[in-house]
């Protein structure tokens, strides 16, 4: 009987220790989870920077080139 009772102990000690890293692995899971949801708010926030940014580039060259008889910016 001593010794499974040392085997059920050794199975719940090495069960606590799985338990305590699978827990660890959760925490770590959900907060790359959470960076990943910002990273996409940043993106979608980016793509519309970009698209503005390049209508207002276009809306300055058609507006230069208006202004200086068909020339464009740099040349």
């Amino acid at each position: 009987m001593d010794a499974g009772a040392k085997r059920m102990a050794a199975i719940e000690k090495a069960l606590a220790e799985n338990t305590e890293i699978t827990e660890q692995i959760r925490d770590f899971l959900a907060a790359f989870r959470g960076g990943f949801r910002v990273l996409g708010w940043l993106g979608s926030g980016a793509k519309w920077v970009g698209g503005l940014a390049g209508a207002a580039v276009a809306i300055y060259s058609a507006v230069y080139a208006i202004t200086h008889n068909g020339n464009l910016p740099g040349k």
